[in-house]
Parts: structure tokens; C-alpha cells; sequence
């Protein structure tokens, strides 16, 4: 299990001003604090640096079903921050790199910048990709796909938003370790493709997310901002 793991998930949804169209189920992206400080050791430097570590998440109104998220002509995909991505020696860009089994060797492995959809390792994990450059990302710089998804094809249920209280469903896409103060901020936008729960429709959302960990008296709290810009049924 994760060390001294804060979950503290603020979905910020800035605009829902969508009345025309065809459903309003997405509700937007939304950050839990894994924890700050976490990674204890980076080859090559001395001391522990300052990180802090979160898990993003797509946000919906019920059980629906996430099954890529990716970049696509004017509406590209890009994960950046103000700072460097943390990446783990022994881990990699997708939750098919991560072997749990592992942490307990390789503590620093928890908190390896990933992509995923619902799978948090590679155990029972069928996540695929498709042209996606990686090369950036595992130096740690943004993640930019012009044409490419990650995704699972529709029969795989991985990507089935689970129940996370309060009326809100939701499906972990990305666990994301930056250097730098809790001000430092992860930001970008992306678009995902998914089927309503009720009427089995394939639809598609643009996104745009900011997140920082502010801190707040006596707490860390995850502060986010994620605008909704376009839902279209796909048919």
C-alpha cells in the first residue's frame, strides 16, 4: 500500500454550459493527493528532492464506461507542468509497466508517472496505445499527442466508472509525481471517448485541467480546475 496517502478530491468543473448538447453524464477531471515528498531517492542527487504526487480521475454522473482518452487534429492531448515529471528507474509510461509486486523492493516504484484507464497495474490490466511518442515523457518532460490514444477496446470493463460517493462516478487516468513546491502545477487538455451508461452512446469530451496542491491551514489540500468544452454523440 501507498505511504501517508492523503485523499483529498476537489472536482472542478468550470463550465457546464452545454444546454444543446446531446448529455451532460462527463462532469470533468478531478485530483486526489497521493502524498508530497514521496519519492525518497533520485539517482544522482543528493537528498530527497521536493515532489508531490497525484492520481487524476474522469468524473461522471453514473457507471459509464471510459475506454480512451487521446488527441486527435485541432483537439491534441497534452499532459505538462510547471516543473519535470518524476519517472522511476524501474517503472514506465502506462500502468502495463508497473509490477506491484515490486514496492516492496522498490518503494520509489509508487510514485512513477503513469498513464492508465482504471488499472493501477499491470495485473488484469488490457490497456493498449496507439500513436503515442513516449520519448518526451519518460525524461520527464510534457506528454503531447497530435493523433494518438491510450485506450482498451469496449468489451474490456476496466474503464467502468466506479461509485466515489456523493452521486459522482469515476475512472482513474493518470498518476502524475512533479518536482517542485506544492504550487506547482500539472495542466493541459484532452479529450475521451466512452459510453453512456444508460443509453450505450459512444460520445467524446474536450477538457481542459489545471491542479495545484496548495496548502491550507493544518491540511495539503489538491485544488483543480477542469473546463468542459465540447460533448458530441457519436452514434
Amino acid at each position: 500500500m501507498m505511504q501517508n496517502k492523503t485523499r483529498r478530491s476537489l472536482a472542478a468543473v468550470a463550465a457546464l454550459a452545454l444546454a444543446p448538447l446531446a448529455s451532460a453524464d462527463f462532469l470533468g477531471l478531478s485530483a486526489d493527493l497521493v502524498g508530497v515528498n514521496m519519492v525518497e531517492t533520485i539517482p544522482g542527487q543528493p537528498g530527497q528532492p521536493d515532489t508531490w504526487t497525484a492520481r487524476i480521475f474522469a468524473e461522471f454522473t453514473g457507471a459509464d464506461h471510459l475506454v480512451s482518452i487521446f488527441g486527435e487534429g485541432d483537439q491534441q492531448m497534452f499532459f505538462a507542468s510547471d516543473s519535470m515529471f518524476y519517472q522511476n528507474t524501474f517503472g514506465g509510461p502506462t500502468t502495463m509497466d508497473i509490477d506491484d509486486g515490486l514496492y516492496g523492493d522498490l518503494p520509489d516504484l509508487q510514485y512513477d508517472s503513469w498513464f492508465t484507464i482504471g488499472a493501477q497495474s499491470q495485473t488484469d490490466n488490457a490497456l493498449q496505445t496507439m500513436g503515442v511518442s513516449w520519448a518526451g515523457f519518460n525524461a520527464g518532460s510534457p506528454l503531447f499527442v497530435p493523433n494518438g490514444a491510450i485506450y482498451t477496446n469496449p468489451d474490456d470493463m476496466q474503464g467502468v466508472a466506479e461509485h466515489a460517493g456523493g452521486g459522482v462516478y469515476r475512472v482513474l487516468i493518470a498518476q502524475l509525481t512533479v518536482f517542485g513546491t506544492p504550487e506547482t502545477k500539472i495542466w493541459g487538455h484532452t479529450n475521451l471517448g466512452w459510453y453512456d451508461g444508460d443509453s450505450g452512446d459512444y460520445q467524446t469530451s474536450f477538457v481542459e485541467f489545471s491542479f495545484a496542491n496548495i496548502p491550507a491551514p493544518g491540511a495539503l489540500a489538491l485544488l483543480g480546475l477542469a473546463a468542459l468544452t465540447g460533448t458530441r454523440r457519436r452514434g
